[in-house]
């Protein structure tokens, strides 16, 4: 996917383990200038994924306020949820962790020519449509991080 973003910044970070991946994420957000915390937000897939980051941030001493618990006012903390809960959010600063990563879902691959294949597709259309409302919540920086392949 080639990304054009106007009057924005777009960071691609590729890591070859997910340890040096983490180590991008939190070296980029401790790097924030004073008060961005309150601008800045870690947008993930899943619940499961949100939980990996947010122990990892507050291990790294980086304040954290989920979304669910956000009310719109300043505070200085790194927002955190799914893709789906920031829909109707807006940052200056947007960091999608692993956001080129498989489903993480565990399924097989489905045969082609059967249901599950119409349904996987369906699924894959979904995390694509769910990728881009994370995308567009980035107002001036958009971090895109991954994993080498």
């Amino acid at each position: 996917m080639d990304l054009t973003y106007h009057d924005g910044q777009v960071v691609r970070v590729t890591e070859p383990t997910v340890a040096a991946h983490d180590q991008a994420l939190l070296a980029a957000l401790r790097a924030l200038p004073d008060g961005a915390r309150a601008d800045a937000a870690v947008l993930c897939p899943s619940k499961r994924s949100i939980g990996h980051y947010q122990r990892l941030l507050t291990r790294a001493e980086i304040p954290v306020c989920l979304l669910e618990h956000y009310d719109g006012h300043p505070v200085d903390a790194v927002k955190m949820g799914t893709y789906l809960r920031a829909k109707g959010l807006e940052f200056k600063r947007v960091y999608l962790p692993q956001y080129d990563a498989a489903p993480p879902n565990g399924t097989p691959p489905a045969a082609p020519g059967t249901a599950a294949t119409e349904t996987s597709r369906e699924r894959a259309e979904l995390l694509r449509s769910q990728l881009f409302v994370a995308m567009t919540r980035a107002r001036d920086v958009l971090w895109l991080g991954s994993l080498a392949p």
